[in-house]
């Protein structure tokens, strides 16, 4: 990061007198966090299925946990995250949340993407050959799309396509999601310290997202060749700068292909950072109309239990189920690092069986999770 006071070169990717700022790398040693039970399309009714999927979940743990070195380096949904999870959706899909390690702009994707074709194996012969995977992506500082250096946006793109290729080899519904627009978490701030809002950041945004267009344009074309589908995820605003909403995200695209991306909708985030039921009704209209509604998750505010929840969920049955036909990800976060911090969470974590001793009256992470799949396939009977 350049100094107060200096200027940032190209190698930064920040223009002068802005600089962007976000978290930096914990120092301790990669983990892997289970975040919720494995699950197939099976009912979730009896113990013995819930069981089954224990086991499954726990094999794909395992693997992650022999391969994470080599095979979760570089994937990340937040830089600076050092930790890998899954979560499943109604489809028996998952999404992997590989760990994230800080990497120099000369690294080899290349290997990285051999590292996902051995884990990838590894998973087919522990039996978890019909599991389908989508990612979870973010862009880092440095490898930035939006960057007003041209070396820099290459270098992103180069990041970005090896992302794709990891989604393909992984399989399932080949879906690339996540905040992979602008570096999530880097809110810029001015040689004197002083962060943008507002207008100032509405405007500043502006010039990168003119630049991130021909990186955008590539990455797409690249995506649909490996028949890949991008779903950028807008993220509240205490998380990370814009885009924020729905609406920002379509704006952005819509300078684009009309087959060259869409939108990831989260509940969560929606409740959160929306501007109300009806501009979230237009804005669902808007991404259905122009075939972007790519992936949805349903997410409480709190990003914990889902049922008894603020999960909007008349706006899903009334606006999105009808013109959505893609996986569902039920997603539950617990409130333990990196997540607990990128996410501002002040709730108590729920406790994890084999890692943590039982609370006594509390439901574990994996009670909570199966909880969350049976209060879906409740709310959304198609499922």
């Amino acid at each position: 990061m350049a100094r107060r006071g200096s200027r940032a070169g190209p190698e930064q990717g920040r223009p002068a007198r802005i600089r962007q700022e976000g978290p930096r790398p914990p120092r301790r040693p990669p983990r892997l966090v289970a975040q919720q039970r494995g699950h197939s399309d099976e009912d979730t009714g009896s113990e013995d299925t819930r069981n089954e999927r224990g086991t499954q979940a726990g094999r794909i743990l395992q693997l992650l946990h022999v391969h994470g070195r080599s095979a979760a380096a570089g994937l990340g949904l937040h830089p600076g995250s050092d930790q890998s999870s899954e979560s499943p959706d109604r489809h028996g899909l998952r999404r992997l949340r590989p760990a994230h390690r800080p990497q120099p702009a000369t690294v080899d994707h290349r290997i990285e993407v051999e590292s996902y074709v051995g884990l990838k194996k590894a998973f087919d012969e522990a039996g978890l050959r019909e599991v389908k995977f989508t990612t979870n992506v973010g862009t880092t500082r440095t490898f930035d799309p939006t960057s007003p250096y041209q070396e820099q946006r290459r270098q992103a793109l180069s990041y970005l396509k090896s992302r794709v290729d990891i989604t393909r080899v992984l399989g399932g519904d080949s879906i690339m999601s996540g905040p992979f627009l602008y570096p999530y978490g880097a809110f810029p701030v001015t040689d004197d310290g002083e962060p943008l809002w507002s207008d100032a950041l509405q405007d500043w945004m502006k010039s990168r997202y003119h630049a991130a267009r021909s990186v955008f344009e590539e990455l797409a074309e690249y995506a649909a060749a490996q028949e890949v589908k991008l779903a950028i995820e807008p993220v509240k605003s205490w998380e990370t700068p814009p885009p924020n909403s729905v609406s920002e995200v379509l704006d952005f695209l819509d300078g684009l292909g009309p087959s060259q991306g869409g939108v990831t909708v989260d509940t969560a985030q929606v409740v959160m950072e929306s501007q109300g039921p009806s501009v979230f009704r237009a804005d669902v209209a808007r991404a259905a109309r122009q075939d972007r509604l790519t992936y949805v998750h349903l997410s409480a505010p709190d990003r914990g239990a889902v049922r008894d929840s603020w999960i909007p969920w008349d706006v899903v049955l009334t606006e999105i189920e009808p013109v959505y036909r893609g996986p569902y990800l039920v997603e539950v976060f617990n409130a333990i690092p990196p997540f607990d911090s990128s996410m501002r969470m002040a709730r108590r974590r729920f406790w994890r069986p084999g890692e943590d001793d039982p609370v006594r009256g509390v439901d574990s992470a994996y009670d909570v999770a199966s909880a969350a799949l049976e209060e879906v396939r409740a709310q959304l009977p198609s499922t």
